[in-house]
């Protein structure tokens, strides 16, 4: 199991005994650990690309403490998020741009062929 995974058990760990706890009186510090839980754990989703849980767990951190840390990663995820989707716009592009010239390869070959053959039949009418 890699560090990066460790983490996001032991920050799971953590929200699951802050929510049993979450009736007790010290709701305050029960509040720090879990803004500390959910920015870690979503730093560990970061480091693994996992973007969509990483953007979730911070949201979750900042509707608990506005951080500035924490906003500074937000906004990493969503560039990451924006160069990712903005890479497999590309990538399908160029697939349609692939699909578009391999059919355009086609014509041509059957154009070829065509000629190909109205050259051979008329070889022979001769």
């Amino acid at each position: 199991m890699s560090k990066f995974n460790e983490a996001i058990k032991d920050c799971s760990d953590v929200l699951e005994i802050a929510e049993y706890l979450e009736d007790g009186i010290k709701l305050d510090k029960n509040k720090d650990a879990c803004f500390k839980a959910y920015s870690r754990r979503s730093m560990a989703y970061n480091s693994l690309d996992d973007l969509d849980n990483a953007l979730k767990d911070i949201n979750l951190a900042l509707e608990l403490i506005n951080d500035n840390n924490a906003l500074k990663l937000k906004n990493e995820i969503i560039e990451k998020i924006k160069s990712k989707e903005l890479i497999n716009n590309i990538k399908q592009m160029e697939q349609y741009e692939d699909l578009s010239n391999n059919s355009n390869n086609i014509i041509d070959e059957n154009k070829l062929n065509t000629m190909f053959d109205n050259f051979n039949i008329e070889s022979f009418n001769q």
